[in-house]
């Protein structure tokens, strides 16, 4: 079991849990501070190294989901030494 937690900018606490499943990390939990929309974000690695996050947010109790945001990782380069 993972764990996410922090505090906005604004005081308020988003918490978000779960497990590496099949090739992918999938987290979900509420967030307080969207008025207390549900999350569930997932993180699968990409070929070649780097990572990508797609997130979806609920506001029907997990009816309906709507893509929050879809984010890529990479390692940065080696800047070369002068």
């Amino acid at each position: 079991m993972w764990h996410q937690a922090w505090v906005t900018n604004g005081g308020k606490l988003f918490v978000i849990e779960g497990k590496f499943g099949t090739n992918r990390m999938i987290l979900s939990g509420v967030d307080h501070a969207r008025s207390y929309e549900l999350v569930c974000g997932s993180w699968k690695p990409l070929p070649g190294g780097g990572v990508r996050e797609i997130a979806v947010l609920s506001t029907d109790g997990g009816r309906t989901w709507k893509p929050w945001f879809d984010l890529y990782f990479h390692r940065r380069r080696a800047t070369p030494k002068k």
